[in-house]
């Protein structure tokens, strides 16, 4: 009798995609590659027909596009929908509950995100060696709501973790390598680890441009966190070369309403500080400040939380206080039920937020 797997792989090797065979690597490719208008053609022209776990695996790949897009309200409808298909193993259950999770991290729910990048691995956060998560999609959203916490050393350990796990799967699972290298990048400057985080975003972006080519999702992202660890270096021109590099091209990709559109300015905002342009450093991160809000619409969003932190530092360096304290008295009391009230991040917020009260 045949095991569910071969009669899978049967199935999908019989559906022709625009002449490819109908796979997680043929869904990824268009839109991966920055392909978005061609991605969503493709999609209409795939019928996974009345197979369940065709349907499960179609829907769940067109979900990671949508919450590339950030369209997270599609992508939770879709998600939704694959649980009418999902079957009684372990894999259908994991192939959801990941995508759920990156879900909620994407949109700012990082306790939720835990929980479910977590569900049936218990752990006490402390000692990663026990860690027995094996899903490099899971220890890349666990690592990053570490990484959101201000606990650069443990997200450094499960983004580690999840490099090793991506390359057993590279043809599907470069991009989470890619996010993870990106992550340690961002972990490490964190450390004040220039030279770990310079050696790390430099492999992911020669990867990325290799894999997924100039203008692929993976590309871009990789160009913003090389550009930011430049600012770091204090290469200031190299800097500038990444990052415009990287916000030109999202802003042609997502538009002008994107999260990774409302970083890229507040990273170039983080280089004019760095070069003493405080007017420019301030009107570039009003405007990375305002997408974020502008995406914010469903309630508190923990990750626009987040960007009001890192305005809150920049704001502070050009005297712009009653700015500063807002947002501390608007970010903390987010972030504390989503990050918990003794992350680092959090506990350092209310150190800087303290030290304004006799100004």
């Amino acid at each position: 009798m045949l095991t569910m797997r071969p009669v899978l792989i049967f199935a999908v090797g019989c559906l022709p995609v625009l002449g490819q065979g109908f796979g997680q690597r043929e869904m990824l490719q268009l839109w991966m590659q920055g392909r978005f208008a061609e991605a969503e053609l493709n999609f209409g022209k795939v019928e996974p027909g009345t197979i369940p776990t065709l349907r499960e695996y179609f829907l769940s790949w067109r979900a990671d596009y949508e919450i590339e897009r950030a369209r997270y309200g599609l992508a939770a409808a879709l998600l939704e929908e694959a649980k009418q298909f999902r079957t009684p193993n372990s894999e259908s259950q994991q192939l959801l509950e990941k995508r759920l999770a990156r879900l909620y991290s994407s949109a700012g729910r990082f306790a939720d995100a835990e929980k479910m990048a977590l569900k049936g691995h218990p752990w006490n956060g402390a000692d990663v060696r026990k860690l027995s998560l094996s899903s490099d999609m899971n220890l890349v959203t666990l690592g990053e709501v570490y990484l959101a916490r201000g606990k650069f050393v443990q997200a450094i350990q499960i983004l580690e973790r999840a490099s090793a796990e991506a390359k057993k799967s590279w043809k599907t699972d470069s991009p989470e390598w890619i996010r993870a290298q990106n992550d340690i990048a961002v972990a490490s400057l964190g450390l004040g680890q220039t030279l770990a985080a310079s050696q790390a975003a430099s492999q992911a972006l020669a990867t990325a441009q290799q894999e997924w080519g100039p203008a692929g999702v993976p590309t871009l992202d990789s160009l913003d966190t090389i550009g930011l660890v430049r600012v770091y270096e204090s290469k200031f021109q190299d800097a500038a070369e990444y990052l415009s590099q990287s916000l030109r091209m999202r802003e042609s990709l997502y538009g002008d309403q994107h999260p990774k559109v409302g970083a890229s300015y507040r990273h170039a905002a983080l280089l004019s500080a760095a070069q003493m342009d405080n007017d420019n450093a301030v009107r570039l991160m009003t405007r990375g400040l305002q997408i974020e809000k502008s995406l914010a619409v469903g309630g508190p969003d923990a990750r626009w939380a987040l960007s009001l932190l890192e305005g809150a530092d920049l704001f502070a360096r050009t005297g712009r206080v009653d700015e500063v304290r807002q947002y501390y008295r608007t970010a903390i009391p987010i972030l504390e039920p989503e990050l918990g009230v003794d992350a680092p991040r959090l506990e350092d917020a209310r150190k800087r937020a303290a030290s304004l009260s006799g100004k």
